[in-house]
């Protein structure tokens, strides 16, 4: 997927191909969770799919890939993710092509950046694993102040689809 969607023409400064992203991402999700059984080795209320992040070759020279992140229900990141990044880093960790301490530069679908790296190595639970650390830039985007009445009986709202 990472290939057509290198080829569809999306720059990490145009994402006008985000809907086809979303629809990918989304079908891929769906399929994924038909089909299979997604366990967390130690937390029972992390075995779910959040989502799918497409790869693909970085635009610019001083970054090494670009990535889109669909998550939840057909939402697209304007970040790299810091979730993403740190996979990221594990798996070329796992493949031998990033060094330990090395960085590793995402760029997302609109051309924002997260610096990864190893941190260390470790076994746990049974599995390799990285201590991964991600660099990036965030801003505060709103300001919500929450009241709830005492006899409210949905304190914690509700969700009906």
């Amino acid at each position: 997927m990472s290939r057509a969607w290198a080829r569809s023409g999306t720059t990490s400064r145009s994402p006008e191909r985000f809907r086809d992203l979303i629809a990918a991402g989304s079908a891929i999700k769906s399929a994924v969770q038909r089909t299979r059984d997604v366990r967390h080795p130690r937390e029972a209320d992390l075995s779910f799919l959040y989502g799918t992040v497409f790869t693909g070759p970085a635009m610019a020279r001083d970054a090494d890939s670009r990535n889109v992140c669909i998550f939840a229900e057909g939402e697209v990141d304007r970040s790299p993710t810091g979730t993403g990044v740190s996979a990221r880093v594990a798996i070329e960790r796992a493949r031998g092509r990033l060094a330990p301490g090395a960085r590793f530069v995402v760029e997302s679908i609109l051309g924002t950046r997260f610096v990864g790296r190893s941190v260390r190595d470790l076994r746990w639970e049974g599995y390799d694993a990285v201590v991964p650390e991600v660099e990036g830039s965030a801003w505060i985007t709103g300001r919500s102040e929450l009241w709830f009445a005492p006899d409210d009986p949905l304190p914690e709202g509700f969700i009906l689809r």
